[in-house]
């Protein structure tokens, strides 16, 4: 089948984002603050590493409704 045809399939267009978004990286991916910022509360200066699991943004029901939906089948 032409790729453009798989394209064009929403269904195993939506299981191949599930596959990549669930099979989260257990090492947090570091990131440097350009800029003095407020993370969470905390005040974090310019130049400061900062860094934070996948899981935290993965399974966020603020960014991904019902995140775990589909481990549940559901």
């Amino acid at each position: 089948m032409p790729l453009e045809n798989l394209e064009g399939l929403p269904y195993l267009t939506a299981v191949i984002k599930e596959g990549l978004r669930l099979p989260m990286r257990l090492t947090p991916l570091p990131r440097v603050a350009h800029e003095n910022t407020n993370i969470a509360g905390v005040q974090v200066p310019a130049g400061t590493i900062v860094s934070m699991g996948q899981t935290f943004v993965h399974l966020n029901p603020d960014l991904f409704e019902s995140p775990l939906s589909s481990l549940r089948g559901g």
